[in-house]
């Protein structure tokens, strides 16, 4: 009971004196009329951590709208969002504008603005829009609708940018100017045609073809086409007709056929002088000398003759009808040993055809017994 009253008298003399130490050693010295400094900043780091644990535990259950947007996508995320209706002014140099000063139809139609309000009602053909305010809000770029496929084989509509110049189409191209055919090409073509006229058996087109060509140039190739053909065809007379004289004065192979017609008319020393007349060299016409020398020994001008012989063997000494021919030459000419020479030279070239070999063994046997 005594230490009950001796509780009781501090407690009354704490309540007299606040600022009096506490009767036990570990007791905190409290104030009575008030509350103590250290508490109240306590109790106030203790309000402002519990408001700062709210706002972190708010921020991070806050939804985020990226993730949304990549589920809805694009186009309905920012359909959510409500923005003004869509103007369409009609500016200068931004939009490509027809005759009567309107914006063109692609210009409008490629792009569309998502908007939570209905689409304006479209205006009458032919008549104008009514104006709208200036402002135009800024367009998004994922409001853009992709071009169809059916529209991609269209021309796209011109978004001029500040004040740039529609290129000009460049200038077509200048045609080719066709070359001239020349006298030579259109003698070779023709030529060609009389050819494939005469092996359908259509002399008389190839006859008509010659004609007209012959109207505007001499065409020698085309001559001795026709010509060629007629002699073979046993039409000498026929022949010399698209041969004359003038031309064949100028060109060998016109010379060479007309000799033929004559010879195939009996008249032989007027072919062997035609032929003589100008006689061109071995490597240019070699066919041309065979003739001559032919015609020199059935003219019994033997030794003219094995002259000729003797210049084509000199150009190829490998033909056995050259050598037999010089034989014969220099036999007519009484050359009786060197026409031996030749007859055998000729026996041992493989180019000699039989009949002609039986010709070259008899005249072998018989130089051989004189």
């Amino acid at each position: 009971m005594s230490l009950l009253n001796e509780a009781l008298r501090s407690a009354e003399q704490r309540r007299e004196h606040p600022h009096a130490p506490a009767a036990y050693p570990g007791q905190v010295a409290t104030r009575i009329g008030g509350t103590s400094p250290a508490f109240a900043i306590l109790i106030a780091v203790a309000v402002l951590a519990t408001l700062a644990a709210f706002v972190l535990l708010w921020l991070w259950l806050k939804p985020d709208p990226a993730p949304m947007e990549t589920l809805l996508g694009a186009p309905f995320a920012e359909a959510a969002v409500t923005q003004p209706e869509p103007v369409f002014e009609e500016p200068a140099a931004s939009a490509k504008t027809g005759s009567t000063g309107q914006p063109s139809e692609g210009a409008i139609d490629t792009i569309e603005i998502a908007s939570e309000e209905p689409e304006a009602p479209e205006t009458e053909k032919g008549r104008a829009p009514e104006p709208q305010p200036e402002t135009e809000p800024e367009r998004d770029i994922a409001t853009v609708k992709p071009p169809s496929p059916a529209a991609e084989s269209k021309p796209e509509p011109e978004f001029a940018v500040g004040n740039e110049p529609t290129p000009a189409p460049s200038e077509a191209a200048p045609a080719v100017k066709q070359q001239r055919e020349t006298p030579e090409l259109a003698d070779r073509r023709t030529e060609k045609s009389i050819r494939q006229a005469l092996s359908a058996g259509q002399f008389q087109k190839a006859e008509a073809t010659l004609s007209d060509l012959l109207a505007i140039q001499p065409a020698p190739r085309s001559r001795a086409r026709l010509a060629r053909y007629l002699l073979v065809n046993q039409r000498p007379q026929q022949a010399l007709t698209w041969l004359p004289r003038d031309m064949a004065a100028t060109d060998d192979s016109l010379r060479l056929l007309r000799a033929r017609g004559l010879l195939a008319l009996g008249q032989t020393g007027e072919a062997v002088a035609l032929l003589e007349s100008n006689v061109p060299g071995v490597r240019q016409n070699a066919e041309y000398t065979v003739t001559l020398a032919t015609l020199l020994q059935q003219q019994d001008r033997a030794n003219d003759a094995a002259g000729r012989w003797a210049e084509l063997i000199a150009f190829d000494d490998a033909r056995a009808a050259w050598w037999v021919g010089l034989a014969i030459a220099l036999e007519a000419d009484q050359q009786f040993r060197a026409a031996t020479r030749a007859f055998e030279q000729a026996m041992v070239l493989p180019d000699l055809p039989p009949s002609l070999a039986e010709y070259v063994r008899s005249r072998l046997t018989k130089l051989g017994a004189g």
